[in-house]
């Protein structure tokens, strides 16, 4: 990245300078413009003088900068879900079965005689059960994440001239001026407003 430095003084001379396209406020009302390719930026009283500031090009320079941005990611999630299932139990149950028993009469004779009694045996029956069971579906979840970007940035030089009565400024000094701004600035930036 190639870089251009106007910090040396401009080109101009004191009391009727070259004024450049971007002129200052408008005659009786603020400068009488600055040097080619200048912007107007201030007027600042000084020891009773009145000093027309002036931005002029100066260093560019290529800035790192933080880039917040959200991306989607997909992530395994994982859960239980219940499932129903029917299952065979054997459960305990009561029936009557016929027993035969053997009696002895007066008579010396034998007889026969059936009677009931209750008998407890299994029996299968099925029922229904809940079971649990663990599945992983995927799932999009928003991811923040930061990312280093590349800007050229410009910091712009101030040029003060000093104001006179009925001539143009006295040039006084050049000094880097506060915050940088965006490459191309003064080629596309309007003129001041009146």
């Amino acid at each position: 990245i190639s870089s251009r430095t106007m910090s040396q003084r401009p080109m101009v001379q004191s009391y009727g300078m070259p004024y450049g396209t971007m002129s200052g406020p408008a005659a009786g009302q603020g400068g009488m413009g600055g040097p080619q390719g200048s912007q107007y930026y201030n007027t600042v009283q000084s020891g009773g003088r009145t000093i027309d500031q002036y931005m002029i090009p100066g260093e560019m320079r290529a800035e790192q900068y933080q880039v917040p941005m959200q991306t989607m990611q997909t992530v395994m999630d994982t859960h239980v879900e219940y499932e129903e299932r029917t299952v065979t139990i054997q459960v305990p149950k009561t029936v009557m079965e016929d027993v035969e028993i053997t009696y002895q009469v007066p008579a010396m004779d034998t007889k026969t005689h059936t009677l009931q009694r209750p008998k407890t045996v299994m029996e299968n029956r099925e029922i229904t059960v809940q079971e649990p069971k663990t599945i992983t579906v995927p799932r999009i979840v928003p991811v923040a994440q930061t990312i280093q970007g590349q800007r050229i940035v410009e910091t712009p030089r101030v040029v003060e001239y000093e104001r006179p009565q009925v001539m143009p400024g006295r040039y006084l000094r050049s000094y880097r001026a506060p915050g940088v701004f965006p490459s191309g600035y003064f080629a596309t930036s309007s003129p001041p407003p009146q």
